[in-house]
């Protein structure tokens, strides 16, 4: 959707409720208005599958019960395991943390020990930007009612769902776990220097190196049964440092995934459905 065609959505259904992902050149230009935001180039579109744009918002219309006011919340790292509490006790939470931050660091290695996280579902991505513009600019958030924009804090929309609807999250994964070996971590952190493979101390960035480990395969760790990734932004063999897209903690187990075939992504995907009457299952 271009800028101008949600311009004229907003101004057409102001009380619509949107989620809005897009290059912040484009998020800057939309009115104040009831939609909540995050920076990313690299959308997943119905017709294209993945397309990388700065010229195009991807609009979500977020489904809600119009007789409850959703809520705007904001967090910090010190504030962000507040989320579950401030949730609705029927509805979801559309979150957008920006990528790199302390807040994205704490959701990362805290969320399982939120209190009732599993009973509040929570949906959405964390913000980015173009790999070009990697150390030029930083991920944002924006409050679309307020006109505030964070690149230090996340932000939530709590959204309460009608009587009879509920929102059930599943997650789409195409990757899957090799068969080893195991890597372990010393440090939390979006940059790894030494680690253990397989109880073998060394550093990561020589073992990627000398054994030709294809990097464009992210870190997968197993999370309670749901497989979380961790891509590879680059390796310096010279510094013995890897940088990361998102955190590694320590005391976790990590694997590289296996390869991905081109038919996994069908399979992998569940049924179709935003929101389904209660006791089925869909997606929110």
């Amino acid at each position: 959707m271009s800028v101008a065609d949600f311009q004229a959505e907003l101004a057409r259904a102001p009380e619509q409720l949107y989620a809005v992902a897009g290059d912040e050149r484009l998020l800057v230009q939309l009115p104040r208005g009831n939609w909540v935001g995050g920076t990313i180039p690299y959308l997943m579109t119905d017709d294209a599958g993945g397309l990388t744009t700065r010229e195009r918002l991807l609009v979500q219309r977020l489904p809600r019960d119009e007789g409850a006011e959703p809520k705007v919340s904001i967090y910090d790292a010190k504030t962000i395991a507040r989320i579950t509490q401030d949730a609705p006790r029927n509805g979801y939470t559309m979150l957008m943390i920006p990528a790199f931050s302390d807040v994205h660091l704490a959701y990362g290695k805290d969320a399982p020990t939120f209190r009732d996280l599993f009973r509040h579902p929570i949906v959405g991505w964390i913000t980015g930007i173009h790999l070009n513009d990697l150390g030029k600019e930083k991920p944002k958030v924006f409050n679309g009612k307020t006109g505030e924009v964070f690149t230090d804090k996340a932000i939530a929309c709590h959204v309460p769902l009608p009587t009879g609807k509920t929102a059930d999250v599943e997650i789409v994964n195409i990757f899957e776990r090799s068969d080893g070996p195991d890597i372990r971590f010393e440090t939390d952190g979006f940059a790894v220097t030494d680690c253990s493979i397989d109880g073998k101390r060394t550093n990561f960035a020589h073992w990627l190196t000398e054994n030709r480990v294809d990097t464009q395969l992210p870190l997968v760790a197993d999370y309670n049964g749901a497989l979380i990734n961790v891509s590879i932004q680059s390796v310096d063999k010279d510094a013995g440092r890897v940088a990361l897209y998102a955190p590694v903690f320590q005391g976790r187990t990590y694997r590289l995934a296996k390869p991905v075939w081109r038919d996994r992504l069908p399979a992998a995907q569940p049924d179709d459905g935003l929101l389904r009457r209660r006791r089925n299952r869909g997606i929110a």
